[in-house]
């Protein structure tokens, strides 16, 4: 039972973390006010000003460990985004209770959601 579980969570994280990867390469590919080459190339470890900004809320609250994965997954984002991507994370309960992260979701209260 706990590896069904176990494989349940890791694919539901597996989920996440790409549909964070797929918004992400999607959007507005006419926007060149940024100052990236259109190749994706770094800027060379210049300060880039970010095209999106997301509001992220976790359902974890804070001090539950799985917020250190949740965190590791953002930073990430940020990074392969070359910064074109900032993301502003909060832990369940500051933004929403924790049992309803979808539905501040789903009202645009936030734009995604980790749970």
């Amino acid at each position: 039972m706990k590896s069904k579980r176990f494989r349940l969570l890791m694919i539901a994280m597996l989920v996440v973390v790409m549909s964070f990867t797929l918004v992400g390469c999607g959007g507005d590919s006419g926007n060149t006010s940024s100052g990236n080459t259109s190749n994706g190339a770094s800027t060379g470890g210049q300060a880039v000003e970010p095209e999106h900004v997301w509001t992220v809320t976790s359902a974890w609250v804070a001090g539950f460990r799985f917020n250190e994965y949740v965190e590791k997954h953002m930073e990430m984002i940020e990074k392969y985004s070359d910064g074109r991507i900032k993301i502003n994370l909060y832990t369940g309960n500051e933004l929403v209770p924790s049992m309803e992260t979808w539905d501040a979701v789903e009202s645009g209260l936030v734009d995604a959601a980790h749970m």
